[in-house]
């Protein structure tokens, strides 16, 4: 099963750096190997690589935004981060994950519900 996190970056110190990284290693923790987690703080330091790589600069939002609902189709599940609710990001992510079928969780214990089900 693959979880992506989905929660705010724009306007925290580090774009959230600390609670991504927080969220993915519980998950981890928790599940081991029995999950893949999709961060897109990783996902947006590799887009940054691939356009210094091409020569284009800096991504803009939407570079990542683009950039992350391609691994979020990919998603079996969405984990929502505290704070989702007053993020733009997240809202387009919830938007595209409900036209996908793909659900959002906002806990751990939720999620172990929705592995259950999908056994």
């Amino acid at each position: 099963m693959t979880v992506y996190l989905s929660g705010p970056m724009t306007g925290i110190k580090d774009f959230n750096r600390k609670g991504f990284a927080e969220a993915e290693d519980v998950l981890r923790e928790h599940f081991g190997d029995k999950i893949a987690v999709v961060n897109p703080w990783k996902l947006g330091k590799a887009l940054e690589d691939i356009f210094q790589k091409d020569g284009r600069g800096k991504p803009g939002y939407y570079d990542y935004l683009r950039y992350d609902v391609q691994w979020l189709a990919q998603s079996d599940a969405v984990l929502l981060l505290p704070g989702f609710k007053k993020s733009n990001g997240v809202e387009i992510e919830m938007d595209v994950a409900g036209r996908l079928c793909i659900p959002a969780v906002r806990s751990i214990p939720e999620l172990e519900t929705f592995m259950k089900m999908t056994k």
